[in-house]
């Protein structure tokens, strides 16, 4: 299978006070066409700078971002992202509006007509059909971001970048918005980097995880996740990458200190 996408040795650096501080150190990883990498780490790690450096918002001070053959140095409509934030749409223009507009703005060609066909065919996508002439201001949180996603998936985007959309919602809501994106990720096949430093999203969502260390950010592992869908906590799959994934992340030194003696016990 040919690689989609290549991240090599990318290093960004911020000045502060006149000295260089290292956010992202020799960053390097592949993913192929319909991955769905979760970024794993802790808060502040540099996890959204990394999401922003691909997103062609951040200069890179190092290394290359290849998108199928492709260098990329500058924003583009091939890699459309999705924030945290809730306000996100315009506060002035219907659901049905704020999906319409950047498809009439980047394809000036589609007749009003075919633009609305569009723009139903991906609110029924998440169920949103019946909401089309509200304002933003009338939904819920959860609307509101699965909006953004297909307002992103409309333009036909190679990569759909995520930073953690979910972060600020109650847990119910979060988990309906889980089931949803994972239903939209099968549907359109496209291929998602979702930041998130919360273990139990990473494994619920992603094909494939990179975990990354404490600032400034470098790879500890990169794993695949083979689990079967539904993946539910109870299984001892679950339980071992969830045990895995703690570890790297240095949460839970008890659990270290238990697999020691553990080893010990066996020798």
């Amino acid at each position: 299978m040919e690689c989609f996408l290549e991240i090599k040795e990318l290093c960004k650096s911020f000045v502060s006070n006149g000295r260089y501080i290292t956010v992202l150190d020799k960053i390097s990883f592949n993913l192929h066409e319909n991955d769905f990498l979760c970024v794993l780490g802790p808060s502040g790690c540099g996890k959204s700078t990394l999401l922003r450096c691909i997103a062609g918002y951040e200069k890179i001070n190092s290394g290359k971002i290849i998108l199928e053959g492709n260098e990329l140095t500058k924003p583009g409509t091939d890699r459309m992202m999705v924030f945290q934030d809730f306000n996100q749409l315009f506060p002035w223009l219907t659901v049905e509006k704020n999906i319409d507009y950047p498809l009439k703005i980047n394809y000036p060609k589609l007749s009003k007509i075919q633009r609305k066909e569009l723009t139903s065919y991906y609110l029924e996508l998440v169920n949103l059909d019946n909401f089309k002439d509200f304002y933003p201001h009338q939904l819920s949180g959860g609307m509101k971001q699965r909006v953004v996603i297909v307002r992103a998936l409309s333009l036909h985007p190679k990569l759909l970048l995520m930073d953690e959309p979910f972060g600020s919602l109650d847990a119910l809501t979060r988990y309906k918005l889980q089931k949803e994106l994972l239903k939209i990720y099968e549907h359109t096949g496209v291929t998602i980097i979702f930041v998130t430093h919360n273990i139990d999203e990473a494994i619920i969502l992603s094909s494939k995880i990179v975990v990354l260390s404490q600032h400034p950010a470098k790879i500890i592992d990169i794993i695949t996740n083979d689990i079967e869908q539904p993946r539910l906590p109870g299984t001892p799959q679950y339980g071992e990458l969830w045990n895995r994934l703690n570890l790297l992340m240095g949460l839970d030194k008890s659990i270290e200190e238990s697999a020691a003696l553990t080893r010990e016990e066996v020798i």
